[in-house]
């Protein structure tokens, strides 16, 4: 049988990859062995520089991960087909899923009500290269939650590959200024129902005197 074995030069430092073919005669005894060599270097070196490229790479992912893990914003991914790339910790928790569920997925899959919506519309436009921004609306799969949300396009060196999508709460704020607003209404009615009881007494001290 062939025999490969691969022999580093630490002179050279090269890669050489020897083939020990043997030669048999018409009784199948071996006879002779035949020695093939071949460089493998550049393949080798490739190789390796890969397996380091992909441990930064790894390294980098989980640097990132973290990081999007510990903002306070929910932070989603996605490709140029609307489909999860990765989402952050605080989107898991509040959706309730996790990373690993919904990579792949498509958008409408996860939440199917925001076809059609200005929120999907926004997607759309940031693949166009567009950054969109969406000043306290209610979530679309949680409506008690409002947000300011910021669409932005995924550049991956200078093409358009995907949507970055950031969203910080503004729930309490939102709340405060209903509050506020029923408020003001309040007193506005109180004002009027005041202004009306001093003209209808007016009215009745004119009619008197």
């Amino acid at each position: 049988s062939i025999h490969n074995e691969i022999y580093h030069s630490p002179v050279t430092n090269r890669y050489i990859e020897n083939s020990l073919i043997p030669l048999k005669d018409e009784r199948d005894r071996v006879y002779a062995v035949l020695v093939m060599a071949h460089d493998n270097t550049d393949l080798i070196t490739t190789a390796n520089r890969l397996k380091v490229n992909i441990a930064e790479l790894e390294t980098t992912k989980s640097f990132l991960e973290q990081l999007m893990d510990s903002s306070v914003e929910y932070i989603t991914v996605l490709d140029r087909d609307q489909r999860f790339i990765t989402v952050n910790k605080k989107f898991e928790d509040t959706m309730g899923v996790t990373r690993e569920s919904v990579i792949g997925k498509h958008l409408f899959d996860i939440n199917p009500g925001v076809r059609d919506t200005l929120q999907h519309e926004s997607i759309l436009r940031t693949l166009e290269g567009e950054t969109v921004y969406l000043h306290k609306r209610q979530a679309i799969a949680r409506p008690v939650i409002f947000l300011d949300t910021y669409f932005l396009p995924l550049v991956i060196q200078d093409k358009v590959e995907g949507t970055i999508i950031m969203a910080r709460e503004v729930t309490d704020i939102v709340k405060s200024e209903i509050q506020l607003q029923e408020k003001n209404l309040e007193l506005q009615n109180t004002i009027d129902r005041l202004r009306k009881q001093e003209t209808r007494d007016e009215q009745k001290h004119n009619f008197i005197a």
